[in-house]
């Protein structure tokens, strides 16, 4: 098998455990270091430009001018190779929070990616320590070889924060030659101890070979790509650290450096599709921030963890799918259970919003889509996706109820299961598709063409035939295109081509619909489908991005994204094979 190569253009470069990554805009020659601490575009640390002579950037404008000089970046498990005209440079990572650049014949540029507050200070001539309190940020380089010169501009306002602050750091080589490290932490004493660079990368690539034992195979045909999603899981796994429980496996390390309450879920399928430990792991990895009355998080980092905001409740879903291919013993099957009945108990209370509603979604984040079209005319929505996760969770519950010999809480749960579906239908169904209504006034909202329309398919075989029927001919009609499920049909006069969830197609989505198909025997629908997107990701997108042009199949936003890994992933296996 050939070694693992990859443009860092559309997958940062990292490994496993680390908190630095480096990545590249697919139209610019320059670099960024992140530190996956933060996330939201905190996480940009550095901006890194090459070049072939001195540069000496004048003030912030004359910094946003300079291109930089043309360059090849290749990246492997262990090393990022940056090749240009006049000269090479070799990137490692030597530490959790530690890069280290040697190069020859070139000079960098680094620069903070925020100026906002930052200070810098030259400590002598071969280290310089910037802080970032904005970002709650240290920054340090230490120079092996080759000299520094530090470039800065303040503006003080009456004794205020500088209005204005510019800080640059030449490096130019010696005797031709690089030598540096960059430390990216919280503060100096969460700065990690330097591992030779040989030694670095020898865990690093005996660390990915063992990580890679670990893929079930996929067709020759999705060799190359199937061997890249489970890199980008690998390379976006952080250690165990508030407030992560377990080693995690974070959306990307650049700019989405964090988890989402609904995005781990299908890490947790990939990883766990062999493995049920790690799958367990990644699905549980929220319950652990679980408030006492079942509510979770919507996102958690190491830099904040949000409340207020949810995510949908997917996570029986894939209990399920878990339990499809592994037995987990009776200690692991009572905590699934607790913290599903008390997340299921949170949405069926603390998410309805009249006496006789269906559970409701407060805001389009809530519901994961969350720009939708569905919530244009305003918050507060009953929805029939929300339906579709509660009642397939309830059914997890059923299930899992019955292999602790608890029959009756088994038929309980069965029976609200079945309740919620027919009053799901009841409330939402028209005869040609279901349609959101706002909770206070039941407001049809029919002027949206969203994905959302047709996610209840992930009940699979119970919902009743003759209305799947009709929503598999009105998704085809409408939001199938040539490379899947866009969010927004393209006729629709809502519909942006990089609208976020108003046009795009989106991993999760695609996979929850055809995993519905499938259960309800609608399987060359689901491979259809399955098919237009995975060849999407490998023949035209060159990778796994956050979402995708719906006509042209271009990656749009965030590269190595994850749950776009997953995805990819579980549909080869499940309908490529």
């Amino acid at each position: 098998m050939q070694p693992l190569e990859y443009d860092i253009r559309h997958f940062p470069f990292s490994r496993y455990g680390a908190m630095v990554a480096v990545s590249r805009d697919l139209q610019k020659n320059e670099l960024v270091f992140h530190d996956a601490r933060a996330h939201d575009g905190q996480d940009r640390a550095l901006r890194v430009i090459f070049s072939d002579r001195p540069i000496v950037p004048k003030d912030d404008e004359d910094l946003k001018e300079i291109p930089g000089i043309p360059f090849q970046s290749t990246g492997t498990p262990s090393r990022l190779f940056i090749t240009a005209a006049s000269g090479k440079a070799e990137i490692i990572i030597s530490g959790d929070h530690r890069l280290r650049v040697q190069a020859e014949g070139l000079f960098l540029l680094l620069t903070p990616c925020r100026k906002d507050g930052s200070t810098a200070v030259m400590i002598d001539q071969k280290h310089v320590e910037s802080i970032c309190p904005s970002a709650s940020r240290y920054a340090r380089i230490d120079m092996e070889k080759g000299s520094m010169s530090l470039f800065g501009e303040t503006t003080l306002r009456g004794g205020q924060y500088p209005a204005k602050r510019m800080t640059s750091v030449l490096i130019a080589p010696e005797d031709g030659v690089i030598d540096f490290q960059v430390q990216l932490a919280q503060s100096p004493a969460l700065v990690d101890e330097t591992i030779p660079a040989e030694e670095s990368c020898r865990r690093a690539e005996e660390d990915w070979a063992a990580f890679l034992q670990k893929m079930p195979p996929v067709p020759e045909k999705y060799r190359e790509y199937g061997e890249k999603a489970w890199f980008a899981l690998w390379a976006a796994y952080v250690k165990a650290q508030p407030p992560y429980h377990d080693d995690t496996i974070l959306m990307s390390k650049k700019f989405m450096s964090a988890v989402w309450s609904w995005d781990h879920c299908f890490n947790a399928l990939a990883v766990g599709r062999n493995d049920p430990a790690l799958g367990m792991n990644q699905l549980l990895c929220p319950f652990y921030l679980q408030q006492e009355d079942g509510a979770l998080p919507d996102r958690f980092g190491p830099d904040s963890v949000l409340w207020a905001c949810s995510k949908p409740p997917v996570h029986g879903w894939c209990r399920t799918k878990l339990r499809a291919w592994h037995e987990y013993d009776e200690q692991t099957l009572r905590t699934v259970y607790r913290h599903l009945e008390k997340w299921t108990d949170w949405w069926m209370t603390c998410r309805v919003y009249g006496p006789d509603s269906l559970p409701g979604y407060p805001r389009g984040c809530d519901s994961g889509l969350d720009n939708s079209t569905c919530f244009d005319k305003g918050d507060y929505i009953e929805s029939a996706d929300l339906s579709a996760y509660l009642a397939l969770q309830m059914n997890c519950l059923s299930d899992i109820a019955r292999k602790l010999n608890e029959p009756e809480a088994a038929a309980q749960w069965k029976q609200k299961s079945a309740a919620l579906i027919d009053k799901m239908i009841a409330r939402l169904w028209n005869g040609t598709r279901f349609v959101p209504r706002l909770c206070r006034t039941q407001e049809a909202i029919g002027d949206t063409e969203s994905i959302l329309l047709y996610l209840p398919l992930v009940l699979g075989d119970l919902l009743p035939a003759e209305i799947a029927d009709k929503m598999i001919e009105e998704m085809k009609k409408h939001n199938l295109t040539a490379y899947g499920l866009a969010s927004e049909s393209p006729e629709s006069p809502k519909y942006n081509p990089d609208g976020y969830w108003r046009g795009p197609i989106w991993a999760p989505t695609t996979y929850l619909i055809v995993d519905g198909l499938k259960r309800m025997g609608r399987t060359e629908d689901a491979k259809e489908i399955a098919l237009r997107f995975c060849g999407m990701c490998t023949e035209k997108a060159h990778g796994f991005y956050e979402n995708y042009d719906a006509l042209t199949g271009i990656g749009l936003r965030t590269p190595g994204y994850t749950w776009t890994a997953s995805a990819f992933l579980c549909m080869v296996w499940e309908f490529c094979m």
